[in-house]
């Protein structure tokens, strides 16, 4: 989505830091983060406690990571990475990060392949 719309949907960010590995800047909002590149919001990123907090949804359907729902939503990842779980839909990749020590998730990221 463009970043206009970001900012009609979500308002004026908490915090606005840059994102280092993108060159970008990243939107910070209670229940999520926005990296913005070339105006165009190119990843979501959300935290257990933003996800514990305000819910966390994919297709209007719940998503529970700490209850560990995702694979009975998700099925299996499409890849297994050093540091977590990738699932692809198209051009669009949903990536859960786990904790490498014990396994637990750290957070998720949605990126829009069509974005970059």
């Amino acid at each position: 989505m463009p970043l206009e719309e970001l900012l009609q949907v979500k308002g004026s960010p908490l915090e606005v830091t840059p994102d280092p590995w993108q060159g970008c800047q990243e939107y910070h909002y209670a229940d999520m983060s926005a990296g913005i590149c070339e105006g165009a919001v190119l990843y979501v990123h959300v935290t257990p406690a933003e996800a514990r907090q305000y819910g966390l949804y994919l297709n209007d359907q719940r998503i529970e990571p700490h209850k560990n729902n995702l694979a009975q939503i998700l099925g299996t990842p499409d890849f297994v990475a050093e540091d977590g779980d990738v699932y692809m839909r198209g051009s669009t990749a949903l990536k859960i990060y786990r904790n490498s020590q014990s396994g637990e998730w750290d957070g998720i990221d949605l990126f829009d392949g069509n974005s970059s």
